[in-house]
């Protein structure tokens, strides 16, 4: 046992086991700070402090988490009319694995599955055109990006492969069954995240909007952990590898300019994207089914 600190008052504080079981129980069962008084002897605002401590550590999708203590004046800033309550929203992508490669976790403003991708950590590396290059054939065309499996609701971007809303041949709807199978991971990931950290299925309690941010990265970051331990995660980095450090060109003012009206107007393009989802298609079909 480890032996605890001595408080202001000269009396044994809580261990380091205590405070990491409190922030455990209420990232895991949605526990309310006041309901560990009995079972830790702790009360409800250093419940809360241990938690707002410990948080400090493929396809793409958005899921909104309600704020329930929101301040009165955000009220109508947070609001989606499809909500009808305040709500907080996170992007993220994942692999089939479940891991969640990439999370943003908004609280500017009531950013929603659209405008959320004006946001830049998504597609930074794009617009500064030092993502690395993932090259790929398909259907005997080259891309040099990759792409994301998203819904109906997301842009024709040349980033983007959707499925046919309607589709009316064989060849379509075989990729539309495909690709809906596919994104679907995302949709897994958020349910497994939901299931193992249930503080994220109740309405975010603090005020703060640091702390929630700060929760909700916490839960993602444990949910990768706990899919790493699995052994499902498909990463093929290992501990100690190197990684070639991406070395940026200099640029003036006017070449970065230019830069990201050449790389913006790629990414946003939509004749691309309607090749690569034509291509995709008929690879597909091609598969066995």
């Amino acid at each position: 046992m480890q032996d605890k600190q001595l408080d202001a008052r000269g009396k044994p504080g809580f261990s380091t086991i205590q405070k990491f079981v409190c922030a455990i129980r209420q990232l895991a069962y949605g526990y309310n700070p006041d309901s560990l008084d009995e079972y830790l002897q702790m009360g409800e605002e250093t419940a809360r402090c241990y938690l707002d401590n410990y948080c400090m550590l493929g396809s793409i999708d958005c899921m909104h988490w309600p704020w329930k203590n929101r301040p009165k004046a955000w009220q109508g800033q947070f609001t989606r009319g499809d909500h009808g309550h305040p709500t907080i929203m996170l992007e993220a992508v994942a692999s089939y694995d479940s891991w969640i490669w990439h999370a943003f976790f908004d609280t500017t403003s009531s950013n929603n599955d659209i405008n959320v991708l004006n946001q830049p950590p998504l597609f930074r590396e794009i617009i500064e055109d030092h993502a690395p290059d993932s090259l790929f054939t398909v259907n005997g065309t080259h891309y040099k990006k990759g792409y994301y499996l998203a819904d109906g609701i997301y842009p024709e971007w040349s980033t983007f492969v959707k499925a046919y809303s309607c589709p009316q041949d064989e060849k379509r709807k075989k990729f539309k069954k495909f690709q809906e199978s596919a994104w679907k991971d995302v949709e897994r990931a958020f349910g497994g995240r939901q299931n193992s950290w249930h503080i994220l299925t109740q309405p975010a309690r603090s005020k703060s909007v640091n702390r929630i941010t700060r929760t909700m990265y916490a839960c993602v970051i444990l949910h990768n952990m706990k899919v790493e331990d699995a052994g499902y995660a498909i990463s093929s980095l290992e501990e100690g590898d190197d990684i070639d450090p991406i070395v940026l060109p200099e640029r003036t003012f006017q070449e970065r300019i230019a830069l990201h009206q050449r790389t913006g107007k790629g990414l946003r393009d939509r004749t691309v994207h309607h090749a690569l989802r034509h291509d995709l298609t008929e690879h597909v079909w091609r598969l066995p089914a």
